[in-house]
């Protein structure tokens, strides 16, 4: 009667372990989503958004505009350079700028 008090012990103690693992293995995927899926919801929600105290407007690209020119012509801070940043970043801007083109410029910061 002892053997078999062990042999169901170790057989009950075997099917508690593979329980967990199983719940762990399942869960392991699912916290890797959820974490995937804060930080793209984390970068969508901040690529290309204005904080509230930054005031803002839209331009047309003239021929002959740079950043540098069209930063110093709405922005009043002796840092030019963080302006054009900022408009590279919220306009995705990666070459040359094209006559006709709408960008979104930060004012009077």
């Amino acid at each position: 009667m002892t053997e078999n008090r062990k042999t169901y012990s170790t057989a009950r103690s075997f099917r508690s372990k593979s329980l967990l693992a199983k719940g762990l293995l399942s869960a392991a995927p699912l916290a890797g989503a959820f974490g995937l899926f804060i930080i793209a919801a984390w970068i969508g929600l901040n690529r290309g958004s204005v904080p509230a105290h930054i005031k803002t407007t839209t331009y047309t690209v003239k021929a002959g505009d740079t950043e540098w020119s069209i930063a110093e012509r709405f922005d009043d801070t002796d840092n030019t350079q963080a302006v054009v940043h900022w408009i590279e970043q919220h306009n995705r801007i990666s070459g040359d700028l094209q006559p006709g083109q709408i960008l979104t410029v930060p004012v009077g910061r």
